[in-house]
């Protein structure tokens, strides 16, 4: 649609909303708007979140994370680091923690696995190569800090 096409078709939205409106008397707020707004009768938007996870390690075979959260078993992500390597991992854990009791915050501790262990050796060799996290391999008990923060971006 061309921007005649568009601006058109805007005017006639707003020919058709002034004589919806009873005698077309403007609503209160609408002198302090630049534009105005219209009250939708139906529809959705989806909005792509991109949400940030804590790492709590990685290993060639999978990876650990703090989330806000809870996923299901079985459930695929698809973790992106920067825009150079996008993995796939399937959760194999998801339990509830308590990450600061004086918050009473609730975090999920997520454990899943790499579908590719060849990928998941380039994910760990690139990770280590940024020398931005300090990442241990272990099993201890996740405790997150800003350091640790890896910007992960979660798909279907």
């Amino acid at each position: 649609m061309s921007d005649a096409n568009w601006k058109e078709a805007y005017e006639e939205i707003l020919r058709e909303e002034k004589e919806e409106r009873d005698g077309g008397v403007s609503s209160p707020g609408d002198e302090r708007r630049k534009q105005p707004r219209f009250r939708i009768k139906s529809g959705y938007v989806w909005i792509k979140i991109q949400p940030r996870f804590f790492v709590v390690d990685v290993s060639v075979s999978g990876i650990s994370l703090l989330s806000d959260y809870p996923f299901e078993i079985g459930e695929e992500l698809n973790i992106t680091l920067g825009k150079a390597l996008t993995i796939v991992s399937v959760v194999k854990e998801c339990v509830l923690v308590q990450s600061d009791e004086a918050l009473l915050e609730n975090k999920y501790l997520v454990r899943c696995a790499f579908e590719n262990e060849r990928q998941g050796m380039e994910f760990l060799v690139m990770i280590k190569e940024t020398d931005e996290l300090d990442l241990e391999i272990g099993g201890k008990a996740p405790v997150a800090n800003e350091r640790d923060e890896l910007e992960l971006d979660i798909g279907d």
